[in-house]
């Protein structure tokens, strides 16, 4: 096939590195590579495939070269920019390189498609369903399907918006929780304050230029201010200047007042805030006049707790600002040219990006909150005591903020209560890359009983068969075969797990021949 179609070169690259036979993967990649350059002779034959890229990226990444990766997928994203494969890899190599801003930024420039079902009739609804039980899972008692009716939940643990996204929009908030693991919440709401622009950057900059174009420019506190005209007479302005005390002394207190500038320091608080910031108004003229105003602001420690981010928002560092009210350090107030250009080295985020931060900021919450509840409970020493429908929903929750430990648990309080078909998935997942052996089969044989059950009875290509085989790569078949049989299943249930070490004697994968 690969000498008929050159796309099947990945592929057959993929199963070489599989079967680790790496020297004819490396042969197999040169040769399709080679065949996609251009021809000495000025024939320009196709270029190469990304996937081509992208199998030579995951092979120097599995050797720890990260830098040759980022390469490639750079490459990868040239050959092919209207995929989203492409920049999503190019994201992983920036978060394995360390590279946090580069990733936000790359994540924001991938092309999202909206997610379309399958596009088939709908089956009637039948009108009568006979589905019988088998007589060797009956009388086995391995499901519980009294209990695994029970679905109730906390209404917030039921309206997580995250489970809800398809598509590349689940992929792209994958790449953001495994960010976010990385680096933490507080600090990639920094570096997205640094790369993208925030609404207060916006407002101050378009404020700034209104200001010297003439035009009104209203306030926050909705007070209304006009700018400095674009014709005022510049010399007329440099000559002015304070009169001297005896020409004051010859004026009226309404005139003096008029006279000198006056510098007034307020502590006024905005709406929302609980410390004022000192603002310092500079002014020619009377209360009620108009003026030019110049705020300044200091930094201040970083915020306790969660902090939500507000769809395009405040940047961090402002925010900060406003909540402490501490007085500026030295060189904090940029020039204005230092201040644009900070401003037009930014990028506008994505409405999607914004509204994932959003989505990230809920998971969070609710797991900060399941997670201080835990730890009140086990100082009070009492017990922590969630439905099984609830203890499934946080363990999902906690797979997705890359939690696997905590994830684990839930997952056992789950079937502490409950049969859950989906928890033993999961768990099955974590015991495999454990090389959990015992437990392992324990949860494989409940998923092929539960598959049996429902006409689901399909060998291989499941997911029971791929973790049993990934078990088998570090144990071997022969002790997968023995350690079953040492179970003391039923009769019936130990045939259909030796189906899959069967197919294993047939195709041979790694681990079956010892």
């Amino acid at each position: 096939m690969y000498v008929r179609e050159p796309e099947v070169a990945s592929l057959l690259a993929t199963s070489y590195i599989g079967m680790n036979e790496e020297i004819k993967a490396l042969q197999t990649l040169s040769a399709a590579l080679a065949a996609s350059r251009p021809d000495p002779r000025g024939n320009i034959n196709t270029p190469p495939s990304y996937t081509l890229l992208h199998v030579q990226c995951d092979l120097v990444r599995s050797k720890g070269k990260k830098d040759w990766a980022v390469a490639l997928a750079r490459q990868a994203v040239n050959v092919a920019p209207s995929e989203f494969l492409t920049w999503a890899k190019l994201t992983e190599c920036y978060i394995e390189n360390g590279q946090y801003e580069s990733a936000l930024l790359t994540l924001n420039s991938c092309p999202m498609f909206t997610y379309n079902e399958r596009d088939l009739h709908r089956m009637p609804t039948p009108g009568r369903t006979h589905l019988p039980v088998r007589d060797f899972i009956k009388d086995s008692g391995i499901l519980d399907e009294d209990s695994a009716r029970d679905n109730e939940a906390d209404i917030a643990l039921l309206r997580l918006p995250a489970p809800s996204l398809r598509g590349t929009f689940a992929k792209a908030y994958a790449l953001l929780t495994r960010l976010v693991a990385e680096v933490g919440w507080d600090e990639l709401l920094r570096k997205r304050s640094a790369v993208f622009v925030m609404e207060e950057e916006y407002r101050s900059v378009k404020m700034r230029n209104a200001e010297q174009n003439g035009d009104p420019v209203v306030h926050e506190d909705g007070t209304i201010t006009h700018g400095r005209p674009a014709d005022d007479n510049a010399s007329t302005r440099g000559m002015r200047r304070s009169p001297s005390p005896g020409a004051l002394s010859n004026l009226s207190t309404d005139e003096v007042e008029f006279a000198v500038p006056t510098i007034k320091v307020t502590h006024e608080e905005e709406e929302g805030q609980t410390n004022g910031v000192p603002t310092i108004k500079v002014s020619e003229h009377d209360d009620e006049g108009a003026g030019e105003e110049q705020e300044t602001s200091g930094f201040s420690r970083a915020a306790k707790g969660l902090e939500k981010p507000v769809p395009i928002t405040v940047s961090i560092e402002e925010t900060e600002h406003k909540e402490n009210g501490a007085p500026s350090e030295p060189g904090s107030a940029l020039p204005k040219a230092d201040e644009n250009m900070s401003f037009s080295t930014k990028r506008l985020c994505e409405r999607w990006l914004d509204n994932l931060f959003m989505v990230l900021y809920e998971d969070l919450r609710i797991w900060t909150i399941f997670r201080a509840e835990v730890a009140h409970f086990k100082t009070q020493r009492v017990a922590y005591k969630k439905t099984g429908t609830e203890w499934e929903i946080l363990g999902d929750l906690g797979a997705r903020l890359h939690h696997k430990e905590d994830a684990k648990e839930a997952y056992t309080r789950c079937l502490e209560q409950k049969f859950s078909a989906k928890a033993w998935m999961r768990l099955l997942e974590i015991y495999a890359d454990e090389g959990d052996l015992q437990r392992g089969l324990n949860a494989a044989f409940r998923i092929a009983c539960y598959q049996w059950r429902w006409y689901m009875e399909s060998t291989y290509p499941t997911a029971v068969a791929q973790h049993l085989f990934k078990l088998g790569q570090t144990h071997g078949h022969a002790k997968l075969s023995y350690t079953l049989m040492s179970m003391g299943l039923p009769e019936g249930v130990l045939a259909i797990m030796q189906g899959y070490l069967n197919y294993g004697r047939t195709f041979k994968p790694e681990g079956w021949d010892f």
